[in-house]
């Protein structure tokens, strides 16, 4: 099966239901370019939703076929979901997981690095790319808009947040998140007790992370990053009105006027 440019699926299995309206069952089995397994399933189920499950051996390569993403590598990938029959727009709720994947040349990125003098980070994006041990996220997808309450991904040497929505037919985005470097060596400052939280704000922050956002073409978005949550520990970006998503910000009578609304463009 043909889906693109350089996008196929060998060994194809499909069976489907289609009323000209909706799809009411589809059956999709076969092996990506390198002979690792994928599947795509919507079923029916109980109390009147349908289900979905996708499954890849190879996440990189059915991210790619399926014409989502072209900068990761290796992996595994699980997503489900589920929609509700009586809404006409049948928006899918569901999550999604990666496990074990390499991320490469992404453009964003690099920018978002280099603004936020991550150097290193940057040199490695565009090298052998960055190990990642997991992704993890939460989503919305009605038509092609996609809201995303939460995502988070992270390796050894990078971790990332984002909250915001993506929607491919208007070709937009408006997402938020943090992006902390070192995420090993900052995750276990973390876990000294009293001082790591202090010094990071919790389990699962920082010691040193820049708050960034990404708004306009989803092609070629901007990003603005504040400069005041390099400096910051993962305690005082709560003060600052820093927070990432997921975190409660601080009372607004603790935030320096001006604090937050600092950044930089590209």
């Amino acid at each position: 099966m043909l889906l693109g440019s350089g996008r196929e699926i060998d060994g194809v299995h499909f069976a489907f239901d289609y009323d000209g309206l909706h799809w009411r069952s589809l059956d999709a089995q076969g092996h990506l370019p390198d002979g690792k397994p994928m599947t795509v399933r919507w079923q029916p189920a109980d109390g009147g939703t349908h289900q979905l499950s996708i499954t890849a051996e190879d996440a990189g390569a059915a991210l790619k076929a399926l014409g989502i993403f072209d900068d990761v590598v290796g992996g595994h990938l699980a997503i489900t979901g589920s929609a509700s029959d009586a809404d006409p727009k049948r928006a899918i709720k569901g999550h999604v997981e990666v496990s074990e994947y390499r991320l490469i040349r992404q453009p964003a990125l690099l920018r978002l690095f280099s603004m936020a003098l991550f150097t290193g980070l940057a040199d490695a994006l565009t090298g052998q790319g960055f190990e990642m041990y997991r992704f993890t996220g939460d989503f919305t997808k009605t038509g092609g808009h996609i809201d995303v309450p939460f995502a988070r991904t992270y390796g050894p040497s990078l971790g990332l947040t984002a909250s915001g929505m993506l929607d491919f037919d208007t070709d937009s985005i408006n997402v938020r998140g943090t992006a902390i470097p070192s995420y090993s060596l900052n995750s276990l400052i973390g876990q000294i007790p009293l001082v790591g939280f202090l010094l990071t704000g919790g389990k699962g922050n920082g010691m040193f992370a820049v708050v960034y956002s990404a708004t306009g073409k989803l092609s070629e978005p901007t990003l603005n990053v504040d400069p005041l949550s390099a400096l910051a520990p993962g305690f005082l970006r709560g003060v600052f009105g820093l927070s990432a998503p997921g975190e409660k910000p601080s009372e607004p009578e603790a935030v320096p006027s001006g604090a937050a609304s600092s950044g930089k463009k590209s």
